[in-house]
């Protein structure tokens, strides 16, 4: 069963698909026909509805949420912070706006928690995923500690917390 309205032009077609006989190949088509602004011809029988439905449509790109809540999709690039540091410093080195700085980079205590070796985004997306990864043949990553390393440079380093670095040395 499909319910579509299609207007006077199909520009905006809007439509929802049920399928009670496990055929989800047929609701996918019929989902790809409206993403391509198309609308469904050729159904067995058809009902003209007479009560009013009211649609919202924003043909303008915009919608309603605001935008810190949409997931992103993609890394940001990076910087890894140095000794000296500072969002200011940091806002230089990235070449953008503080409040560009500042949208990229959300935790409210970031430039008074700053790390040595902690990366910070300077674009839009994600911040890559800096942890520790398993080696090929599936043995665990390991790191020999050097002289003047701490744990909260390795921690800011690889993206993860002290907790997790002592958890992976089963607290030693």
């Amino acid at each position: 069963m499909a319910i579509q309205y299609c207007g006077t032009t199909s520009n905006y077609p809007v439509g929802v698909a049920i399928s009670t006989a496990d055929d989800l190949p047929a609701v996918q088509g019929l989902v790809k026909t409206w993403s391509l602004s198309g609308c469904i011809t050729g159904f067995y029988s058809s009902e003209k509805i007479s009560s009013s439905l009211e649609f919202f449509i924003h043909t303008d790109g915009s919608a309603f949420l605001d935008r810190r809540s949409l997931r992103r999709r993609s890394d940001c690039t990076t910087v890894q912070v140095v000794s000296g540091d500072t969002c200011t410093t940091l806002v230089s080195e990235c070449g953008i706006t503080a409040t560009e700085f500042y949208d990229y980079n959300t935790a409210s205590d970031l430039c008074s928690t700053l790390a040595v070796g902690q990366y910070v985004c300077c674009s839009a997306g994600n911040l890559p995923d800096y942890s520790p990864q398993p080696y090929s043949n599936g043995t665990c990553y390991t790191y020999l500690v050097q002289s003047g390393d701490s744990c909260s440079a390795l921690a800011a380093a690889y993206s993860i917390t002290i907790d997790e670095i002592d958890s992976f040395n089963n607290h030693t």
